[in-house]
């Protein structure tokens, strides 16, 4: 990788080469510096390449986590991305060419790189399925990038490619189809590459060269400046619910990093299941204008998840510092599979720096995430239908049933209060994972300060012999927390029933 001639120096760098002493996690004896299955010979390159990349000033510190095969384990990649978060120098972009199902560790990891001020760049997986379903790229904060093809369309399942995932995770694509970078054959080899892997680096070479321009930009300031300047509804073939917004490269230098509007709010928080709910956000200019400017909401995510009780908002250079209101509603019954998404907004006007430019809100869905968010169980019978695969890591218990788990798991949280004391049982049959279920309670609002009651790992009959049920005498009045867990990191759809043994209807307080 090092001698190739997409890494060359221009000036006098140690041994003619932009690319550095790195970090092998994968300790085969290979070194951080080979790429014998060529992934990351072929991503520094459209990333940072002098031939074939985008930043080709930038130097390039290889972190080794695949093997020869191109698989990795969980535990390699999280060394690999801890060794980054430890060492890197600002300013500095971490691509994750890579992507795996729901994984708390991948997360945790990711979110350490944004703390310690690494900008991260994930592809959003190629499993032609909802990005929000896989690690890293479904954390806030990280830009996920899914892959258009040479038409312009979406990627689609291809000869040795995968399909783009797609869904509300996505912050911005970028072509992925037959990406041309460097081989590892020869110093002056190429080769060709389809998926989001291909995609994402020529985003990161583009963030590269705003951070040559802006070095002090934090993470969420260059994600901002990134949506801010991507050309919207370039791709075709897009489901409901993904941003359709494609990387504008040269765009994204003209930026900066102030944003056009100001919002009232950093991100709205949804904290209520009550679907009638309007949530008020003030938003203004945040500089004069010299003309009028015309506010509208950009349809890259339409009402499957939020619409706008307004229409388009207008500023004059009279009264550009006068906020002015949106209301925003959300359709909470189909945005159950998600929990992070962006509304996005457009401006235009005569005044070329309102002329064009996009802005967004970040939403983020916090109902049944913690016990301080819960969804509220009206009355029994009860039964829900959702997944853990948007959710959270926030709680674990052991039970006494099942071994211990090295992974963790997302987990869904619901409360009860029973108006009357009851036996109530408790059930995840029928689910698609190997669940855990387990109850807390208090006597008073359930927040921090909470006592175990049962827990289940495995029923062991029927349906739900992978899957769990649990008998609770509830005490009428006292708050009690369910908690649907996964056993050993599993997670997914989920069927949550809770009943009174006897049948008859149960009131909540």
């Amino acid at each position: 990788m090092r001698s190739h001639e997409d890494f060359r120096a221009s000036g006098p760098l140690p041994n003619g080469t932009r690319v550095e002493e790195g970090f092998d996690a994968v300790h085969d004896g290979l070194g951080n510096t080979s790429s014998c299955s060529a992934h990351g010979t072929h991503v520094a390159s459209v990333a940072a390449g002098a031939v074939h990349g985008v930043a080709e000033h930038a130097t390039i510190v290889p972190v080794r986590v695949l093997d020869c095969s191109g698989g990795a384990s969980v535990s390699s990649v999280v060394r690999g991305m801890s060794w980054v978060a430890g060492r890197a120098e600002p300013p500095s972009v971490a691509i994750l060419s890579l992507s795996a199902g729901v994984s708390p560790a991948l997360d945790a990891a990711a979110r350490a790189l944004l703390s310690a001020g690494v900008h991260v760049v994930a592809a959003a997986g190629n499993q032609n399925s909802d990005a929000c379903w896989f690690s890293p790229g479904r954390v806030s904060g990280v830009v996920t990038v899914g892959a258009s093809d040479r038409r312009g369309a979406l990627l689609l399942p291809g000869e040795g490619h995968g399909g783009s995932n797609v869904g509300p995770c996505i912050d911005v694509f970028a072509p992925g189809d037959r990406v041309v970078g460097a081989g590892i054959a020869q110093d002056d080899a190429a080769s060709f590459s389809s998926g989001t892997s291909a995609a994402a680096p020529s985003v990161a070479g583009a963030m590269a060269l705003f951070l040559e321009r802006h070095p002090n930009a934090s993470p969420a300031e260059l994600q901002r400046a990134v949506v801010l300047s991507a050309a919207p509804g370039r791709v075709l073939g897009l489901p409901l619910g993904t941003p359709n917004l494609l990387l504008d490269a040269r765009n994204l230098l003209r930026v900066g990093l102030s944003s056009p509007l100001e919002f009232s709010t950093p991100r709205l928080e949804v904290v209520t299941s009550n679907d009638e709910q309007t949530y008020n956000v003030s938003v203004r200019l945040s500089r004069e204008p010299t003309s009028r400017v015309e506010v509208s909401f950009l349809n890259v995510i339409p009402s499957l998840f939020a619409w706008l009780d307004a229409q388009p908002l207008t500023f004059y250079p009279s009264d550009w510092n006068t906020s002015q209101l949106l209301q925003v509603k959300f359709n909470l019954q189909t945005s159950d599979r998600t929990k992070r998404f962006n509304l996005y907004f457009s401006t235009s006007s005569r005044d070329e720096n309102y002329e064009g430019w996009n802005s967004f809100l970040p939403v983020y869905d916090l109902r049944g995430d913690t016990i301080r968010h819960p969804l509220v169980i009206p009355g029994l019978p009860f039964m829900y239908t959702g997944s853990t695969a948007a959710l959270q890591d926030d709680y674990d218990v052991e039970c006494l049933d099942s071994p211990v788990a090295p992974r963790r798991a997302p987990d869904a949280v619901f409360t009860f209060m029973p108006a009357a004391s009851a036996r109530v049982v408790i059930a995840t049959c029928g689910s698609s994972f190997d669940t855990k279920l387990f109850v807390y309670h208090n006597t008073t609002e359930i927040l921090e300060s909470v006592t175990q009651t049962q827990c289940n790992d495995d029923f062991g009959r029927g349906d739900c012999r992978t899957q769990s049920l649990l008998q609770v005498d509830m005490v009428a009045g006292l708050h009690y927390a369910i908690v649907v867990d996964g056993w050993n990191g599993a997670y997914g759809d989920f069927v949550l029933r809770v009943f009174s043994s006897t049948g008859s209807p149960l009131p909540a307080l």
